[in-house]
């Protein structure tokens, strides 16, 4: 696999545009949705007015004033009949509830948005929020933050998944999760369904692709176009199979079974919709909801395998798992069944293009955050996701990722690159790809001593560094955990004297950005003269 080219993910403080959407009420208009559930924690009494109530079809308001007499006040503006059942006034604060429970106090799946004002504890409350924001379950957060607190904001949110936008005319922003995106920057993140447009953008080079969830043959040119030379494409439904066998039986790429892909060996019912595409192992829940003329129609029995069991059955037919790095998954809900079933199969993966379910569309699927633990547990981070079709299902695109940067590592690690980069060491140095010489160099710089690093710096360390920041690499967006990891070193770069490696920090920060786009100290005569010195 060579390097992969992921989205750029937006870096601290370099907004991605300016809106001049104006007051507040043009904002929450932009966004509002039907069944939205708004959280007010602004604790600065009533903004909501008729005119925007009106605007969102069972628009739920939860305002949550600690504060008795302004809760009163709240209270006198709630006498009219258009806020009857649509605001809910809690005697909390926000911040005092666990994630959880406040999720639950509102009885809603997800937090459409999240208004606080222009509350001077708001990177406190977003970080109280942290778990809820990890998980994808605030949409938006409107707030207008001390100008001393943005930056902290802004990185905090970065690691969720969640971007800044600063809105026009003052210092308000909004703060979107990755699948909203879209909608507010205009600009497309991931708009590919196919296997061969999200190769090409994410750089995987697609060996093989194992498919479940086959439906009627229709994706076998997109496998192909990716440069698969092997296709296992995987169908429950009868009736399709046959389908899929008449366009690629005699073609000897396209292996085509049939059963149902799941955690467990043996018969199982399918359950055959009145539209094929939504048949499934599992019963239909919140699908239901948002498709009411979707119905089962009859049930028929097939075989139900585990991925590593049906791959080691055509294994003994000669087809060999290191033939495939792609898996491509849209079985309806029973995603997180094969991938439980499938723990041998995902280790020679490389990249997963699937379904996924904001809230479970079935009877034990998975909701998103779910398949991001699962798959986090198993080596993929999620790279890109597109909720383009209904907000609460979409398709998501997760990349198998290295290992991560340890940056506040104090104690040197065993490893093959050694305490410096003498000639010895170069031959496996030079042997390694860019990417993994980052994370190397990076760990490297955080390890040493600051009075070690001046001494090794110029003859060592600076050479390695002009290799990578000249390179390819930099020209390639940055993996999810490389972002993270860049975010935490400009800001301790950004300390000075008040971090005791703000020094290491910094160069480390310059593999990944480039120095125009770190805030230095402010008193910059704390940088060492052997580092201004450096030539190229």
């Amino acid at each position: 696999m060579k390097s992969r080219s992921v989205p750029q993910v937006n870096r601290s403080h370099d907004f991605v545009d300016e809106f001049d959407l104006g007051i507040d009420l043009s904002t929450v208009e932009r966004v509002l949705r039907p069944k939205m559930s708004v959280l007010d924690a602004s604790q600065g009494g009533f903004r909501w007015p008729a005119a925007v109530m009106e605007k969102g079809d069972d628009l739920t308001i939860h305002i949550f004033e600690p504060d008795y007499e302004m809760r009163r006040e709240i209270e006198e503006e709630l006498n009219s009949e258009v806020y009857d059942g649509k605001v809910v006034l809690h005697q909390f604060d926000v911040a005092d509830l666990v994630p959880e429970k406040l999720r639950q106090r509102l009885n809603a799946w997800s937090i459409g948005m999240l208004y606080l004002g222009e509350r001077p504890d708001a990177a406190g409350v977003i970080r109280s929020l942290r778990d809820l924001y990890q998980r994808g379950r605030i949409d938006y957060t409107i707030f207008t933050p001390p100008a001393d607190d943005l930056n902290l904001i802004v990185d905090e949110l970065a690691m969720s998944r969640t971007e800044v936008f600063k809105l026009g005319g003052g210092n308000q922003c909004l703060a979107v999760t990755d699948r909203f995106r879209n909608k507010i920057s205009g600009k497309v993140h991931f708009n590919a369904f196919g296997v061969a447009p999200v190769c090409k953008e994410f750089g995987i080079d697609c060996r093989g692709v194992i498919q479940l969830g086959g439906a009627f043959g229709e994706d076998g040119a997109d496998f192909l176009a990716a440069g698969a030379k092997r296709i296992v494409m995987v169908e429950a439904n009868p009736e399709s199979y046959e389908k899929i066998c008449g366009r690629y039986a005699a073609d000897a790429r396209f292996v085509i079974v049939n059963c149902a892909v799941t955690d467990k060996n043996g018969p199982i019912a399918f359950r055959v919709m009145n539209n094929p595409v939504s048949s499934s192992v599992l019963p239909l829940s919140y699908h239901k909801e948002i498709y009411p003329d979707i119905d089962e129609v009859r049930q028929v029995t097939v075989d139900g395998m585990t991925m590593d069991t049906m791959m080691g059955e055509l294994a003994t037919a000669g087809v060999g798992m290191n033939e495939f790095n792609v898996l491509k998954m849209d079985i309806q809900g029973a995603e997180i069944l094969a991938l439980k079933g499938g723990v041998k199969t995902l280790a020679g993966i490389d990249a997963i293009l699937t379904e996924v379910a904001i809230k479970p569309l079935y009877e034990g699927g998975a909701s998103l955050d779910e398949m991001d633990d699962l798959l986090g547990r198993a080596g993929f981070v999620r790279m890109a996701i597109n909720t383009a079709d209904h907000v609460d299902w979409g398709d998501a695109f997760y990349v198998r990722q290295t290992k991560p940067i340890s940056i506040n590592s104090t104690t040197k690690e065993s490893s093959e690159f050694l305490d410096s980069i003498d000639p010895a060491s170069m031959v496996k140095w030079d042997a390694m790809p860019l990417r993994v010489k980052r994370q190397q160099l990076t760990q490297r710089l955080i390890n040493l001593s600051t009075d070690e690093l001046s001494k090794v710096f110029k003859a060592d360390v600076w050479p390695a560094m002009k290799q990578i920041m000249v390179g390819d690499l930099r020209l390639v967006p940055l993996l999810f955990e490389e972002f993270v990891a860049s975010q935490q070193l400009a800001h301790s770069a950004s300390m000075g004297t008040s971090h005791p490696k703000f020094v290491n920090c910094l160069l480390a920060a310059m593999l990944y950005r480039p120095v125009g786009e770190i805030t230095l100290p402010l008193d910059k005569s704390v940088i060492p003269k052997w580092l201004t010195e450096v030539e190229g």
